[in-house]
């Protein structure tokens, strides 16, 4: 899943969500990597831990704190698809409701003209 790391300027690691313990050697090059980088936010793809992910990062240049997220981009086609799949679902059902009142109304009106 997605990783939230937060380091000090000098790659001290203050926190951490997800992180697991295999990847804190590439998570430290990584951090060293971001943190001397001029821009002060980004988002980059790059190769992580065997897969493609989309690092964005922020740094804070008060506290000179660093906070980057590593998101699997095979995460992101999923939401994707889900996206597409809840588009068609309120597309089909829009279209439905829609048949629905039509033949509802069409019997109204119908009705008096049989009589």
């Amino acid at each position: 899943g997605n990783e939230v790391v937060v380091v000090t300027s000098r790659c001290k690691k203050i926190a951490s969500v997800n992180e697991k313990d295999e990847n804190l050697e590439e998570n430290n090059k990584i951090a060293t990597n971001l943190i001397s980088r001029n821009l002060e936010k980004e988002t980059i793809q790059m190769k992580v831990h065997t897969q493609q992910c989309l690092i964005s990062y922020k740094k804070y240049e008060r506290s000179g704190i660093l906070v980057y997220e590593i998101v699997p981009m095979k995460s992101l086609r999923n939401d994707e698809s889900m996206l597409v799949q809840t588009v068609l679902l309120m597309f089909f059902s829009c279209i439905t409701i829609g048949v629905i009142l039509s033949i509802f109304f069409t019997k109204r009106i119908e009705e008096p003209i049989n009589r």
